[in-house]
C-alpha cells in the first residue's frame, strides 16, 4: 500500500493528471479488493497531491477475488467508495 502511495504521488508531480490503482496483498500476490485498502490508497496519494484516481475493477478470474462469474463486472471497491465520496 505505502509503494501504490508513494508511486502515485510521484507520477502526479511527474505529471499524470489520473491514476489506476491495483491494490495485491504483499504476501500472496493475490489482487485485494478491500474497499479500506484502497480508501487508503487513495487518502494517501491526495493527502500531497490533487489527482483523480480511480481503483481496478475485481477481477472474476483472480484466485481469492470477491466477485464471482456471475458478477465479473460488478466494482466491489467502487460500490463502496462511492457512498463514502471518494470517487470522482
Amino acid at each position: 500500500m505505502d509503494e501504490c502511495i508513494k508511486d502515485g504521488i510521484a507520477m502526479v508531480k511527474a505529471g499524470a493528471a489520473v491514476i489506476h490503482v491495483h491494490a495485491y496483498d504483499p504476501d500472496t500476490g493475490i489482487q485485494n479488493d478491500s474497499p479500506d485498502v484502497y480508501a487508503a490508497i487513495i487518502e494517501g496519494i491526495k493527502s500531497e497531491v490533487d489527482v483523480i484516481i480511480y481503483p481496478t475493477i475485481s477481477n472474476a478470474s483472480q484466485p481469492g477475488s470477491e466477485v464471482g462469474v456471475v458478477g465479473a463486472y460488478r466494482h466491489i471497491p467502487s460500490e463502496e467508495l462511492g457512498k463514502r465520496g471518494m470517487l470522482e
